[in-house]
């Protein structure tokens, strides 16, 4: 199906901690992955979250689908719903009376003065076979405060009998106001069982890079610098410059 359209949905707004919202949107999985375009850290998100051609995707995701999401204290934040699937069937009618249950729940706690904690997760309704199972668990860690900026996501996957994994470890620190350093390492295990091709081979990123804010987010450039790597060297080494300036309102 197409992926022109990307969301609509009605959002009845009843209190802090109750909210209810039904239609097609972001499926509540990952932080980065339910984090704006306009705010990203580094060009491009995580390989778990890009890498759709072999088996990504793990979040960054749209469905129609119904969710209740509020605070249930102001340290604690959750959503939940129950979709058609985790954005196989984005803008496809629904083939199936399977569904998938998603998660996500963030925790903040008060002895640590920026610390985020959470976890998210699907989990689906139809049997192993015939058609492919798509279930996901991860954990997410942000750490913000003065000048420093600490991120780390955990996320697995199963697709059928294949099991994927990512995982990012990023560090930003503010040398002044307006100019960020930033280093991330990035790796997206497709199929933790083999490494034995392209389609299958574990990556490992290593991105460096600065953001420069000329107006917060709302007016930035962000230059990144990525070493492409790949296990037993099945696929030779990359090298990547990427630039994105970027205007939001």
């Amino acid at each position: 199906p197409t992926r022109i359209f990307q969301e609509g949905f009605i959002t009845y707004a009843h209190s802090k901690k109750a909210n209810f919202q039904i239609g097609q949107f972001k499926i509540p999985l990952s932080q980065e992955g339910l984090q704006s375009t306009a705010t990203l850290d580094t060009v491009e998100r995580a390989l778990f979250l890009t890498d759709r051609t072999r088996g990504g995707g793990l979040g960054d995701a749209r469905d129609i689908g119904a969710m209740l999401f509020g605070a249930l204290h102001k340290q604690v934040d959750y959503q939940i719903g129950i979709f058609n699937g985790v954005d196989e069937s984005q803008n496809g009618p629904d083939q199936n009376d399977q569904k998938a249950f998603v998660g996500r729940m963030v925790f903040r706690p008060s002895f640590i003065e920026g610390l985020q904690i959470g976890a998210s997760g699907a989990y689906g309704t139809a049997p192993r076979s015939p058609n492919p199972r798509r279930d996901r668990l991860g954990g997410e860690l942000v750490y913000q405060r003065g000048r420093v900026r600490i991120k780390s996501e955990l996320m697995t996957g199963i697709n059928g009998d294949v099991h994927a994994r990512g995982f990012y470890g990023h560090f930003g620190y503010k040398i002044q106001p307006k100019i960020e350093l930033i280093f991330r390492f990035d790796t997206f295990d497709p199929n933790i069982r083999l490494d034995t091709t392209a389609a299958n081979v574990n990556e490992r990123d290593y991105v460096t890079g600065v953001n420069y804010f000329f107006k917060n987010h709302n007016l930035k450039l962000q230059l990144n610098y990525v070493r492409r790597t790949f296990a037993n060297g099945i696929v030779p080494s990359k090298n990547l410059f990427l630039a994105n300036l970027q205007t939001s309102w």
